[in-house]
């Protein structure tokens, strides 16, 4: 069972079947944002950007991270982009 809430994000690297259930919602809240990645050109954007250190393999498909401002500022920027040619 993974538990987030409006701190947090659950992001999945593989397709799984999952059943959810929101807790708490309203009108006025965002529940969520859903952005499927091509793996092959997020592998190698990393790959030419990042240096990235070695970490022991998870063998589990999901995970809950942090919400961050960047990455709010950089989806709102995505989003912006919706509504240009």
């Amino acid at each position: 069972m993974y538990v987030y809430d409006p701190h947090h994000l659950l992001i999945t690297s593989v397709d799984l079947p999952v059943v959810c259930e929101v807790i708490k919602a309203s009108r006025s809240s965002r529940i969520s944002v859903f952005s499927k990645l091509d793996r092959q050109e997020m592998s190698r954007l990393i790959a030419d950007n990042l240096s990235l250190p070695r970490v022991q393999q998870s063998g589990r498909g999901m995970a809950i991270g942090q919400v961050t401002l960047p990455l709010i500022t950089a989806f709102q920027r995505l989003i912006d982009l919706l509504a240009e040619p």
